[in-house]
C-alpha cells in the first residue's frame, strides 16, 4: 500500500494534477467482502468497475483515504470475512435441504450448484479491496483534524452524536483537505462516499441536514452508495 502524506502534499499534488476525487470510508472497503450477504448490495461490482486498469486510467480518478481507514480495515477484514464464509456455508445448507426436500416428493430440481463454501471468493473480494486502497492517496494523520474531531464527540455532533470518534476523524481530514482544494479554485468533482446510514445519512441516501452545510461550504459532496458516485463520475 502506499505511504500515508500530508493534507498540503496530497492538496498540491491534485491542484498540480487536477482530476476528480473519490473520499471512501472504511465501510466502502468492508462491503465488498460482506456485500453478497444483503439483497441489492452490488458493491463488488462498483469496486471492480472502479479498480479496472482501462476504466481507472481513462477516467483518470483519484480514490482518497485516511491514515484511518487503513487501519480500520485491518482490524476488521478477518472478522468480516469470517462471518462471510459463515454465510456461504449456511448458503450450502440451505440449497442442500431444499434439493433433499424436492427428492422427497419427486420433483426434478435442477443439478446441484457449486459447493460455494470451497470457493476461494472471501479471499477473492478482500483482494479486489485492496486493489482499490493500493491505489488511493492516503491522508496522514492532522493533529488539528483529530482535536477537531474530539470536540465533535465532546459536543455530541454528527457523525460523532453516539460517541464514537473514528467517523469525525475520516470527516474532518476529508473537509480540511476539500477546504484547500476549494481556496485553489480546484474545479474537478470531490466525492465523498460513506454507506454509515446511522451518521451521515438522514432517510435515503442524502447528507443529515446537520453536515450538508459543512460539506458544500468546502465543494465536498456527498453520495451514500458508490454506484451513485461512479454514474455521477461517469463510469
Amino acid at each position: 500500500m502506499k505511504g500515508a502524506i500530508t493534507i498540503a502534499e496530497a492538496a498540491a499534488t491534485l491542484i498540480a494534477d487536477p482530476r476528480p476525487i473519490l473520499c471512501l470510508d472504511t465501510c466502502d472497503f468492508l462491503d465488498v467482502v460482506r456485500g453478497f450477504e444483503e439483497d441489492g448490495n452490488n458493491h463488488s461490482a462498483m469496486v471492480h468497475r472502479l479498480v479496472d486498469p482501462l476504466i481507472s486510467s481513462a477516467n483518470n480518478i483519484q480514490p482518497v483515504i485516511t491514515y484511518l481507514v487503513r487501519h480500520e480495515w485491518e482490524q476488521n477484514v478477518d472478522a468480516v470475512g469470517k462471518r462471510a464464509s459463515a454465510h456461504l456455508r449456511e448458503t450450502d445448507r440451505r440449497i442442500a435441504r431444499v434439493l433433499n426436500s424436492c427428492g422427497h416428493v419427486e420433483i426434478q430440481a435442477a443439478e446441484p450448484p457449486a459447493n460455494f463454501a470451497s470457493l476461494p471468493l472471501v479471499q477473492a473480494l478482500v483482494e479486489l479491496a485492496e486493489r482499490l486502497m493500493d491505489r488511493a492517496m492516503v491522508l496522514e494523520r492532522d493533529d488539528p483534524c483529530v482535536e477537531r474531531a474530539l470536540v465533535r464527540v465532546m459536543e455530541r455532533r454528527r457523525p460523532s452524536h453516539q460517541g464514537a470518534i473514528k467517523d469525525s476523524i475520516h470527516l474532518e481530514h476529508y473537509l480540511e483537505f476539500s477546504r484547500r482544494l476549494d481556496q485553489a479554485r480546484f474545479s474537478e468533482p470531490r466525492l465523498f462516499v460513506s454507506g454509515n446510514k446511522a451518521d451521515f445519512w438522514e432517510g435515503p441516501p442524502r447528507i443529515h441536514r446537520e453536515l450538508g452545510g459543512e460539506l458544500h461550504a468546502v465543494g465536498l459532496q456527498f453520495l451514500g452508495k458508490l454506484d451513485a458516485a461512479l454514474g455521477q463520475l461517469g463510469i
